[in-house]
């Protein structure tokens, strides 16, 4: 299985099928969490795989120090428009150490995680991501809820959006649900790949032990209402770092 969000993320294709995912609604999910987290005004915060910069601006507008991070350089490029002194992006791996002990609050939103073939590079992953949390800092991840995905599961969809069709196919194999995508347009059609992890709550909590990380509240959806293992759509964990007295 080739690592396809190297490819499919930088298409025009994907921000057309998915123009859902605007500001509006990254601000309205920003809003929720901060109420809840109640950061102090001068946290330091890291959105990991931050795409074109939605979640992070929304962030960086409350005032605080926030730097983005996300693989795909074409993503990164657009963000970075709204790159300032208290708002940076770069281009960076997750599976990677970036800064370590550095962040006050980490967040992955928006189901940025999982897509990895080996369950090795998920791990590496989620040590990388703990690292940047400081000692008693927030990680907050923002996953879905796969029993809910796959008990839903619309296995066929055909979308047509600025004269672009795409036709959509949706299929459970070894835990992961594949999304492959066919978009044609006007004489030509290309196939692009989705593919990520059913982890369950139990997986992720034990996925992040490891890492200090304890699992200290789940929310259900992005207004942050209670979570329900048969019902909801999301699960948003909010994690807390262990102390270490030297």
């Amino acid at each position: 299985m080739s690592e396809w969000f190297k490819t499919w993320f930088d298409t025009t294709y994907y921000d057309i099928l998915y123009d859902d995912r605007d500001e509006l609604e990254a601000e309205e999910f920003i809003q929720h969490l901060l109420r809840y987290l109640n950061l102090d005004q001068k946290a330091f915060v890291l959105d990991i795989g931050c795409s074109t910069g939605r979640h992070a601006l929304a962030l960086a507008e409350y005032g605080f120090d926030v730097t983005g991070i996300d693989l795909s350089l074409n993503r990164i490029e657009k963000a970075l428009v709204y790159q300032n002194e208290h708002l940076n992006f770069y281009q960076h791996d997750m599976r990677h150490l970036f800064r370590i002990n550095y962040y006050d609050v980490v967040f992955n939103l928006f189901t940025s995680f999982g897509y990895f073939e080996s369950p090795n590079d998920d791990q590496k992953a989620a040590l990388s991501m703990a690292l940047n949390v400081k000692n008693g800092g927030i990680f907050v991840l923002d996953y879905l809820n796969a029993h809910y995905v796959v008990e839903g599961l619309i296995h066929e969809e055909h979308i047509t959006k600025q004269n672009i069709h795409f036709d959509i196919t949706k299929k459970l194999v070894n835990n992961r649900v594949i999304k492959q995508i066919v978009v044609c347009e006007q004489d030509s059609c290309q196939m692009f790949e989705e593919s990520v992890r059913m982890y369950s709550l139990a997986e992720i909590e034990l996925l992040f032990a490891p890492c200090r990380l304890k699992l200290i509240q789940v929310f259900g959806n992005h207004q942050l209402e209670p979570y329900d293992a048969l019902k909801s759509e999301r699960m948003i964990c909010i994690f807390k770092k262990d102390i270490i007295d030297l």
